[in-house]
């Protein structure tokens, strides 16, 4: 059975088009907010992986400071102790928060990765809005509406002519 637009026949409604208009800006306005919001994500992610780059070249001058001050000896030249104790304990600390980072990074990226994925582009609804413009489907005719032109038909018909 062919949809019969609504403004044709007896039973015609207007519905306003401006119902669909703010339906679509709720709906625009709501992924530029994604939209900004995953660019700060983003950006923070690119932050937190330069500071992990950061802490991984500080591991590595750490470590080669340990080893020189391990093959020294604690000589003269060398580092006490003290100070041996201290450098692991920092390297132990840098270590660990370069694991959080990482483990950080990775939740981001789940986390973007699943907002791309659940969420449509703007190119997307930009799509969907123009498909609904062609179409307007509040302009068609209901299932009721089909039934009450039928009924009004058949009674047309039932009626003899004088």
């Amino acid at each position: 059975m062919p949809f019969i637009p609504r403004e044709h026949g007896p039973a015609a409604r207007k519905v306003p088009a401006s119902k669909a208009f703010d339906v679509f800006g709720k709906i625009n306005s709501d992924i530029r907010a994604m939209n900004s919001s995953i660019l700060i994500l983003s950006q923070k992610l690119k932050y937190i992986v330069r500071n992990e780059k950061i802490l991984g070249r500080n591991i590595l001058v750490l470590n080669k400071k340990l080893r020189d001050a391990e093959l020294s000896g604690g000589g003269s030249g060398g580092v006490s102790s003290e100070e041996f104790s201290q450098i692991r304990n920092e390297i132990a600390n840098l270590s660990n928060t370069v694991s959080k980072q990482s483990e950080a990074i990775s939740e981001l990226q789940v986390g973007v990765q699943q907002i791309k994925d659940t969420f449509a582009k703007s190119e997307d609804v930009l799509e969907m809005k123009y498909v609904v413009d062609t179409i307007k489907p509040l302009e068609f005719v209901t299932r009721k509406d089909v039934m009450q032109l039928m009924g009004t038909e058949t009674e047309k018909k039932a009626k003899p002519k004088k």
